[in-house]
C-alpha cells in the first residue's frame, strides 16, 4: 500500500514491491482484487478513494499475476483505517469591540472530524501573554483591565486525537463613565432656580470624570452651566438639561427632563412676590399631577396676604352651592372641589372664615366689624378636615380660635362643603351653608360668606 496508516482523508493505493518475471519471457499481466472487513469489494483498479473508506475497516488488495495461459501466485498488502483528528479554523474573541465591564466569549472556528466522531472543547485564556487560571468559555469581565491583550486557544478533541489553535488578539478598549442626572427642586415653579445635579455617576476603568451641563426648551433657548436661573423659565414651560460626562477619551450624556408648573397656593405666588396684589391667578396645588391648573381668587392683603379663596355662599338666595373648576371673589354660591380642595389644604397650615357687612356683595370684605367677620384658626385638625369628603370632619377635636363660636362643642355634619355645625343646629357655626352664614346664633340672610386656606 502507498500509505502505511491511512484515514479517511487518503485514497488506498496499491502499488507493486516487487514485478513478477515470467520464466518464459511472456509478457505479464495483473489482476488486481479488493476486499474489505473481508468482503470482497467492487473496486478494480489498483486505487480507492478516501471516501469509500471508514474509519476502522481493514482493505487489502491482491495482484494475481498471469502469462495468458497460467497465473502465478498471489501478493496480498492490507491496512486499517486510522482515525482521522479534528479540522479547525482558528476561534474569535467577541465582543468585536471589548471593555472592562464586558465579558470575553471564545467563539468556534469553523470545525469537523472527517470522522463523525463526537467532540469535546477545552479553551485557554492568555493575557498580555501570561497564562490565566481559567478554563471557560467565558472570560469574566473582572480579569478584565483597559489596555489588556487577550487570547484564547481552542482544543477540540474526538476521543483519540485532538488539535488546537489560538485566537488573533482583541484589546480591551475604554469604557465610556455612566453619569445619571436629576433636576431640584423635583417639581419647580417660575420663581425658582433649577439645579442640575449628578444623582450616581461611575467610571469603569477609574478615570477622573468631568461634566458640562447644558439647558435647553422647546423654544430652542439654550443655557450651559449647571444652574438655571429663575428668570429663564415661564409657567408651563418644559425644560431639559443634558448632562455629559467625560473621562478624557470618551464621553456619554444623560438627559433629565422637568415641567416649570404654577404655584400651588396663593400663599406661594405671595412669599415669591411680595408685591403680588389681588386677583385670579392660576395655582396647580397637585403636584402629582401636570396641567392641573386651577383659577382662583387670591386675597393678597388680609393679614400679609397669600389667602386662597376656597367656597363662597351665605347669601338668602343660595338656594344650592354649585361646585366650580374655577372660583373668583364674584362667582356667589360656589365651592370648589374636594379634590383641589384637599390638594389646596395639604399645602396649608391656617383656615379663615369671612362675612360681609350687611348689604354688602361678594368680594367686598371690608366695612365688617373687626373680630366679629374674621376668625381663623391654626389648629392641625382645622387643616386635617380636609383629608376626607364626608364624615367625621374634626374626629372629635375642638377647633381653637374661633372668634365667633359659640360655647358648645362643634358636631360632625355631612362632608364638604357643609363641614361640621355647631351645637348640631343650622344656627350655628358653618363653613359654608347652602343658603346663610350665622354666628353667635344669629342667621345673617344679608350677609356672604367665605372660607380661604393660607
Amino acid at each position: 500500500m502507498s500509505v502505511v496508516a491511512p484515514t479517511t482523508l487518503d485514497e488506498l493505493k496499491c502499488v507493486f514491491a516487487t514485478r513478477s518475471v515470467d520464466p518464459d519471457g511472456d509478457p505479464v499481466t495483473y489482476d488486481i482484487a479488493w476486499t474489505v472487513d473481508g468482503a470482497p469489494a467492487t473496486f478494480t483498479g489498483n486505487i480507492v478513494p478516501a471516501t469509500a473508506t471508514a474509519k476502522g475497516q481493514t482493505w487489502a488488495c491482491t495482484f494475481t499475476p498471469s502469462d495468458g495461459a497460467l497465473a502465478g501466485p498471489s501478493g496480498t498488502a492490507s491496512v486499517v483505517i486510522q482515525n482521522s483528528p479534528p479540522v479547525m479554523q482558528p476561534p474569535n474573541i467577541y465582543p468585536e469591540i471589548l471593555s472592562s465591564v464586558s465579558s470575553a466569549r471564545c467563539m468556534l472556528g469553523i470545525i469537523q472530524d472527517p470522522d463523525g466522531d463526537p467532540m469535546t472543547y477545552s479553551y485557554e485564556w492568555t493575557r498580555n501573554g501570561m497564562v490565566l487560571n481559567y478554563t471557560d468559555r467565558t472570560l469574566p469581565a473582572s480579569e478584565t483591565t483597559r489596555g489588556d491583550q487577550l487570547r484564547c486557544t481552542v482544543t477540540a478533541s474526538d476521543g483519540q486525537n485532538s488539535v488546537s489553535a489560538t485566537s488573533g488578539a482583541r484589546l480591551v478598549s475604554n469604557t465610556a463613565p455612566f453619569v445619571q442626572g436629576r433636576i431640584y427642586p423635583t417639581a419647580p415653579n417660575a420663581f425658582d432656580d433649577l439645579t442640575c445635579a449628578i444623582e450616581y455617576e461611575m467610571d469603569p476603568d477609574g478615570d477622573s470624570i468631568t461634566h458640562t451641563f447644558l439647558w435647553s426648551t422647546s423654544s430652542n433657548v439654550t443655557v450651559a452651566g449647571p444652574t438655571l436661573p429663575a428668570g429663564y423659565t415661564v409657567e408651563g414651560s418644559s425644560w431639559q438639561c443634558k448632562v455629559t460626562s467625560s473621562d478624557g477619551i470618551a464621553s456619554t450624556y444623560g438627559i433629565v427632563n422637568t415641567r416649570i408648573r404654577a404655584p400651588v397656593t396663593c400663599n406661594e405666588i405671595k412669599l415669591h412676590n411680595p408685591a403680588a396684589t389681588d386677583g385670579i391667578y392660576v395655582i396647580e396645588p397637585n403636584l402629582s399631577a401636570y396641567l392641573s391648573g386651577v383659577s382662583v381668587f387670591c386675597d393678597m392683603t388680609t393679614d400679609g396676604g397669600g389667602w386662597t379663596l376656597v367656597a363662597q355662599g351665605g347669601d338668602g338666595s343660595c338656594s344650592t352651592m354649585t361646585q366650580v373648576n374655577s372660583i373668583s371673589d364674584a362667582t356667589p354660591c360656589s365651592y370648589l372641589s374636594f379634590q383641589n380642595t384637599r390638594h389646596i389644604a395639604a399645602h396649608s397650615t391656617e383656615v379663615r372664615l369671612s362675612v360681609t357687612g350687611p348689604g354688602q356683595l361678594f368680594g367686598d370684605w371690608t366695612g365688617c366689624e373687626t373680630g366679629v367677620c374674621e376668625s381663623r384658626s391654626t389648629n392641625v385638625e382645622a387643616i386635617e378636615a380636609f383629608d376626607e369628603p364626608y364624615g367625621n370632619w374634626h374626629n372629635g377635636a375642638l377647633f381653637d380660635a374661633w372668634d365667633w363660636s359659640t360655647t358648645c362643642a362643634p358636631t360632625k355634619s355631612t362632608g364638604w362643603p357643609n363641614m361640621y355645625e355647631a351645637c348640631g343646629n343650622a344656627v350655628g357655626v358653618h363653613w359654608v351653608t347652602d343658603s346663610k352664614h350665622s354666628f353667635y346664633g344669629t342667621p345673617l340672610l344679608d350677609r356672604r360668606s367665605a372660607t380661604w386656606l393660607r
